[in-house]
């Protein structure tokens, strides 16, 4: 029997945009009580400011997602090309 790798049988995502908005809801919940927890006494504000560069970073951000997906389609590619 054949393994069948679930990440490779999927399409890729063509609109990752349509997914950001529900996405970072669902991380800023998460990570909030994270936050007040670690650094008491911010304003929401700030607390919010941390959260949204945590974000950028998080590999549950669809765009990241992407760009990581993009990268390691293309690195085989990139690496069996031969410079004479």
């Amino acid at each position: 029997m054949a393994v069948v790798d679930p990440q490779a049988a999927l399409p890729a995502d063509k609109h990752p945009e349509r997914r950001l908005k529900s996405s970072f809801k669902a991380f800023e919940e998460a990570e909030l009580p994270k936050l007040k927890e670690e650094k008491p006494g911010l304003t929401l504000n700030q607390y919010k400011d941390m959260i949204w560069k945590l974000w950028k970073k998080s590999p549950d951000n669809p765009l990241n997602q992407v760009i990581s997906y993009l990268m390691y389609v293309n690195l085989p590619l990139s690496t069996s090309r031969h410079v004479n």
